[in-house]
């Protein structure tokens, strides 16, 4: 019974750790369009915020424990920030829902893959492939040989930071 009250403690320390990641991309992201606005240019790193005076400061703790706290923010074209670890966790929920639509159309299709990643919508093993998290970075879907994974053509950094 402890052993279970732990887990479930840890589970919602977890949940709430993503909640608050959630809401410093969205504080971020509030900062970072308006930064655009007023200089024409998206911010490079959540200190540019402070530097501009749409935040007062820079919180200390990262909600999901990582070293590289501010690294952890990507700047998006439009301004707005993401989480690397939140970006990572969705993209693999995407391509595990899209591998298992995979699995499904080959054991319905005498183990021929499909032919592409629409075909899973159109014969309707999925409802949508959505895009990729970090899509406005170059990040996207590769498939072959019936396995499907996401990348970026050139580093996030590289990508975020033209």
């Amino acid at each position: 019974a402890e052993a279970l009250r732990q887990r479930i403690e840890e589970t919602g320390k977890g949940i709430q750790s993503i909640i608050d990641t959630r809401d410093l991309e969205a504080v971020f992201s509030k900062a970072g369009a308006t930064f655009r606005e007023r200089y024409g240019r998206s911010p490079l790193m959540p200190g540019e915020l402070v530097g501009a005076g749409l935040l007062p400061a820079i919180p200390r703790e990262y909600p999901l424990d990582t070293d590289e706290y501010l690294d952890s923010f990507l700047a998006m074209p439009d301004g707005s920030f993401r989480s690397r670890i939140l970006a990572g966790m969705e993209a693999a929920h995407q391509v595990e829902a899209v591998t298992q639509a995979i699995i499904n159309y080959i054991r319905a299709n005498n183990s021929l893959p499909p032919p592409d990643l629409d075909t899973l919508v159109t014969e309707k093993y999925i409802d949508e492939i959505k895009p990729p998290p970090l899509a406005a970075l170059g990040q996207k879907y590769v498939y072959e040989a019936g396995a499907v994974w996401m990348e970026t053509e050139q580093s996030v950094e590289d990508a975020a930071n033209p």
